[in-house]
């Protein structure tokens, strides 16, 4: 069984629901969030990554808010 191992280009940003990470051969920024456990990926179109984070929680908080409209 081979495990997961997390490289220097990752971060969890929240523990389970918010990640960043960059691709093999990319300077920019992608992002997963889960959102009613559902994993949705994104870019942050950003290559540092201050501005990365920002723009991914960002995109959680949309994504999240948008989410509960259509629930309600």
């Amino acid at each position: 069984m081979c495990m997961a191992i997390k490289k220097e280009s990752t971060h969890q940003l929240i523990h389970r629901n918010l990640t960043l990470y960059q691709r093999e051969h990319s300077a920019v920024w992608q992002c997963r969030y889960k959102v009613d456990n559902k994993w949705i990926r994104a870019t942050t179109k950003e290559t540092q990554l201050d501005l990365a984070i920002n723009k991914a929680n960002e995109l959680l908080v949309k994504q999240g808010f948008l989410s509960a409209l259509v629930f309600q």
